[in-house]
């Protein structure tokens, strides 16, 4: 089975967001979403301040992520990397997807659909007093998580230590968590402010954006240190060694069953998911004889084992264009950049060939294989700014 592709949220088309909110409504309607704000105000040093936090919030997020797809088959939780999109103009806040920053003296979100005044979206009153969601972004602390401290956390060779709590030194997940170091986890919460900061705080439905960013990171520090295992294995408080049960689940949901996210189903479009059907979504790779086909099925494109990446006939092999870098990358990797540039790197990562069409302007673009035997790449806003052949 096909895993789940987790991705950033700057990179999702419009429709793609609505399908989101959509999504997230219909929970709420059902009743089901409230269910979710009240289990995690209730986990307390179960699923905080402590070794599960990363293994507790993994498995909430990913039983979230399946009653979604309830609603929506396939979809998956977009995750916000705010070491990028780090300020209140970001695309994250636009009315048609999370709506913006509170307003006025009772700091009330006014805008986009989870607004009180839009009709659909109520806060459960846990740890909070106002049943319309509040934000203050950048009213309690001043700055999101840099990059700088997010590399800093990933480079922390231990998981955790004793004695397992707020106070663990040399612990990527007390770091991570917020409690020691440069603060990542925590100060997205307090730079959101109003219903993100008690424990109701998927009351404001950007903690599932949130959390899905927090779990990439563990997910890039188990890639990045695969000898480094789950700590503790035992001595620390039930729930928090890695055979334990995890409180309100038990029975086969332990500690060690979350630990290979992608056992669980799903990637993120940091690790290098292969283009699917007719397109490459920003992070998609095609690898050795991996290839896309148009829609109609009658034109290839495929990265070769020789390097080099071919449009073809499906029905006949005819060539229609290569990028010439035959040799050149063997063992090397066609991937479509967040930037918008698609690009030819050999077995050491190393730039061979790109559409030099990486800008901040095309961020997010796509690359589709037409029915008219063109390889194109598309901006968000459906411009056009790259095809082969170039005759039409």
């Amino acid at each position: 089975m096909m895993a789940l592709i987790r991705r950033d949220q700057a990179m999702l088309y419009r429709q793609e967001q609505t399908t989101f909110v959509d999504a997230l409504l219909e929970l709420k309607r059902r009743g089901i979403y409230d269910n979710y704000i009240k289990q995690h105000s209730q986990i307390g040093y179960n699923g905080h301040m402590g070794p599960a936090f990363l293994p507790w919030h993994r498995e909430f997020l990913r039983r979230f992520e399946k009653d979604l797809q309830e609603v929506t088959p396939g979809l998956s939780i977009p995750y916000w990397d705010w070491t990028i999109d780090n300020s209140p103009d970001s695309s994250i806040w636009d009315a048609n997807f999370m709506g913006g920053d509170g307003q006025g003296s009772n700091r009330m979100v006014t805008s986009g659909r989870f607004a009180f005044n839009a009709g659909h979206w109520t806060c459960l009153k846990i740890d909070i007093s106002t049943d319309y969601l509040t934000r203050e972004l950048g009213v309690h602390i001043s700055s999101l998580p840099t990059k700088q401290a997010v590399t800093d956390c990933l480079g922390i060779p231990d998981y955790d230590s004793y004695p397992w709590d707020t106070t663990s030194k040399s612990s990527f997940r007390n770091d991570l968590e917020g409690w020691i170091g440069p603060d990542i986890h925590n100060r997205v919460h307090e730079w959101v402010g109003g219903h993100m900061r008690p424990l109701s705080s998927p009351n404001d439905p950007l903690f599932w954006l949130h959390h899905a960013n927090i779990d990439r990171l563990w997910a890039k520090w188990q890639r990045e240190h695969p000898d480094r295992p789950y700590l503790p294995q035992s001595g620390a408080p039930m729930g928090q060694n890695q055979p334990d049960p995890m409180d309100p689940w038990f029975g086969a949901t332990t500690i060690a069953s979350t630990l290979k996210h992608q056992n669980l189903g799903y990637i993120y479009d940091t690790e290098w998911p292969a283009g699917q059907g007719d397109r490459m979504l920003p992070g998609d790779t095609l690898v050795a004889d991996q290839y896309l086909i148009s829609q109609d099925g009658a034109y290839m494109f495929k990265f070769q084992a020789n390097g080099n990446l071919v449009l073809s006939r499906s029905d006949n092999g005819t060539p229609l264009w290569t990028s010439g870098t035959d040799g050149k990358a063997q063992g090397g990797v066609c991937i479509m950049q967040p930037d918008g540039d698609l690009a030819v790197r050999d077995a050491a990562y190393n730039l061979v060939w790109h559409t030099n069409t990486g800008s901040t302007g095309n961020r997010a673009s796509r690359l589709y294989v037409q029915y008219n035997g063109h390889v194109s790449i598309f901006r968000q806003d459906s411009v056009l700014v790259w095809k082969k052949p170039d005759a039409s």
